[in-house]
């Protein structure tokens, strides 16, 4: 498995992401793993510890997608922690208005891009997805490789590049 470059040992295409929740075949969540294209299937596999290979093959592939989310997470602000901090600065009066900053609460968003496959197992559909993380290096080659050896990718038009 490559860390920095994207071939294995044995000269396949490898990629790394990280799991998520609705993949069923990785535990703990948020575990780096690696996806390699060998000639007839994808081998996912755990990175630390090489454990949970799963394959996929090509052929039983109907489609992958690339989906960007946001969530927006709201938390209070300490008012204890920014008079202290205002106290600590500017003395007494900077602890009154570092207070008074504290109430209320902060917005943050998180962007996250994963990777979506719908692949059909024992006649029924299912789908799996794997997180686009900043260790995903070299993702357009990746399913440009794909779509050269999966033959329902081929004409698949849903996939943007990601730079």
């Amino acid at each position: 498995m490559a860390i920095f470059g994207n071939k294995d040992k044995n000269g396949n295409f490898t990629i790394n992401f990280c799991s998520v929740k609705d993949t069923p075949i990785y535990d703990p969540v948020n575990f780096a793993i690696s996806a390699t294209l060998l000639d007839d299937k994808i081998k996912f596999q755990q990175r630390l510890g090489k454990k949970n290979k799963v394959y996929l093959e090509y052929s039983k592939i109907l489609g992958m997608q690339i989906v960007d989310t946001e969530k927006v997470i709201e938390k209070n602000k300490s008012v204890a922690k920014r008079a202290t901090v205002g106290g600590v600065l500017l003395g007494p009066i900077g602890a009154i208005i570092g207070g008074l900053d504290g109430t209320g609460t902060k917005r943050q968003n998180i962007y996250k891009k994963y990777l979506v496959f719908n692949y059909i197992s024992n006649g029924e559909e299912k789908e799996f997805s794997v997180e686009i993380v900043g260790a995903t290096l070299g993702l357009n080659k990746f399913i440009e490789q794909l779509k050269i050896k999966c033959p329902n990718l081929a004409k698949a038009n849903n996939l943007e590049t990601y730079l």
